[in-house]
């Protein structure tokens, strides 16, 4: 029963309707198209933690950590405790480099769409500041 009546006499009603506008934007990230809800203080940021993202920061600060304190000697050698291409450990160990502030944003959902796994394969820039002007993720 469509507000208390009969559905049959509908035509006698009022319906009600609500329309509302929201900003949203299209990114491209690799094959992928994605649809973001403007709903934080930038209009790009991704609004949810990428746990694909996320996982591959924390292997990578892993790894630096156990290259630094000599708990490993070498990428060959985390390669085969994780079972990895040296060569893949290699591309992506640049993870470990970021900003504590990035890390952070991507920790909170917080880093524009386009900042992905894909993002990381390349090498960073060293310095702080030059990595987050061009990951577009001011202070």
């Amino acid at each position: 029963m469509i507000f208390g009546g009969d559905p049959t006499a509908l035509s006698n009603k009022v319906v009600l309707t609500r329309a509302e506008h929201i900003r949203t934007r299209l990114y491209r990230t690799g094959h992928d198209l994605r649809l973001v809800v403007n709903n934080g203080p930038s209009g790009n940021e991704a609004g949810v933690v990428d746990k694909a993202l996320v996982k591959l920061i924390a292997r990578c600060r892993r790894w630096y950590e156990q290259i630094t304190t000599g708990q490993r000697s070498s990428l060959r050698e985390i390669a085969q405790a994780e079972k990895l291409d040296e060569r893949y450990i290699a591309r992506i160990l640049y993870g470990s480099l970021l900003a504590p502030d990035i890390i952070e944003k991507v920790l909170q959902g917080r880093q524009p769409v386009t900042f992905t796994v894909k993002s990381l394969k390349r090498a960073p820039p060293l310095d702080w500041d030059e990595q987050r002007r061009l990951y577009g993720m001011p202070r």
